[in-house]
């Protein structure tokens, strides 16, 4: 519920109490299981970058929820964390790293390395 509660806040701009609940949702999750403590973390670096993008505490997040779910099987929710990572790595003027953390999403989620979400044109 603070995730939500966060995220409400962030679209509102109202940065300040929207890291306030994502550090309840952070806290909620240490006492939870490692998916529910890496979204927190996802959500504080969509905060943090919200509010300033070049703030290091947003890359910091970002790289905590990754870390945090290395360890599991759940490949889905590891591709989010690496993709969002790579998205903001990019936004940042990363893109080395950036790419490197949308590969590894790329390769989580199981989509082959010549997909193409753009249809060919037939002439």
């Amino acid at each position: 519920a603070a995730c939500y509660l966060a995220d409400i806040e962030c679209q509102a701009k109202h940065f300040e109490a929207a890291l306030e609940y994502a550090q309840l949702a952070i806290q909620a999750g240490q006492r939870s299981y490692k998916v529910r403590q890496a979204e927190a973390f996802l959500m504080q670096g969509q905060i943090l970058e919200a509010r300033e993008a070049r703030d290091p505490a947003s890359e910091k997040a970002f790289h905590q929820a990754v870390d945090i779910l290395q360890a599991t099987d759940r490949r889905a929710s590891r591709s989010q964390a690496h993709y969002q990572l790579g998205r903001h790595l990019l936004s940042i003027g990363k893109a080395p790293e950036g790419d490197r953390e949308m590969e590894k999403a790329r390769e989580l989620a199981g989509i082959p390395r010549d997909f193409s979400a753009i249809m060919p044109v037939e002439e």
